[in-house]
């Protein structure tokens, strides 16, 4: 009776170890044939990349030539575990249903496949912009999805997709909401022209230079009380 007792013992402990490394996150980790996005990090107000990760990346051709045909982002992929010998394919599309942008008319058609280059962790694949074909809208958007192939499967749920935004005009810095969201309201790209020419700089310090931000806000809404700006999207004076 002792005998089967210890033997029930013993099985019982291989069971528990063959659970337990089933479930090591450090076993998971090895599987390198996996790809995920690499979110971007936020910049903070003193132009300081912090820990807090985004999900999604804004960017302005604000201060590119008005006759620009084409403009490329280049957004960085990453694999999971250690790099390889070996070129390996991946997918990226385009989720029309929840993008504001077109593909094939504010950016381009996207390939059917991207290629991963081989010994390195970090990639990234270019989505190549229209800039014509919104340079009267404030801003669109599109979201990319990763696709398992063959070659590379979905590491995280969480990082398979990205929300890019892009516009051909100034979108709203970090310092808009805290510097000047209470005196001026929603961010918009013509009263963020008239703050910058009155504060005299792109680089904003909300925090160390506080009495002069009141200051400008209010100049700047008492400019637009008294001058007649017309939106460009809207067609309608623009009201503060």
């Amino acid at each position: 009776m002792k005998k089967i007792l210890n033997i029930c013992i013993l099985l019982a402990v291989i069971c528990f170890v063959g659970q337990s490394c089933e479930q090591d996150p450090a076993y998971q980790f090895q599987d390198d044939g996996k790809i995920y996005f690499k979110y971007p990090k936020k910049i903070n107000a003193f132009g300081v990349e912090t820990n807090i990760q985004l999900d999604s990346i804004l960017y302005s051709l604000a201060d590119k030539p008005d006759d620009l045909e084409k403009d490329t982002l280049w957004i960085k992929m990453q694999i999971m575990g250690e790099r390889k010998d070996i070129e390996r394919q991946y997918k990226i599309v385009a989720v029309a249903d929840s993008s504001s942008a077109k593909e094939g008319l504010d950016f381009e058609t996207l390939p059917e496949i991207y290629t991963f280059h081989s010994n390195v962790g970090i990639d990234s694949f270019p989505l190549i912009l229209k800039p014509q074909s919104f340079k009267k809208v404030f801003c669109r958007n599109v979201l990319l999805k990763l696709e398992a192939t063959p070659d590379l499967g979905i590491a995280f749920v969480e990082y398979s997709t990205i929300l890019i935004n892009f516009s051909a005009y100034p979108l709203e810095p970090d310092w808009w909401g805290m510097g000047f969201g209470y005196t001026l309201g929603a961010y918009h790209p013509l009263v963020y022209d008239k703050v910058v020419e009155i504060y005299g700089s792109k680089e904003v310090d909300i925090y160390g230079n506080n009495p002069y931000c009141t200051y400008v806000g209010n100049v700047v809404r008492t400019w637009f009380e008294e001058n007649v700006v017309i939106d460009p999207f809207t067609g309608e004076r623009l009201v503060l």
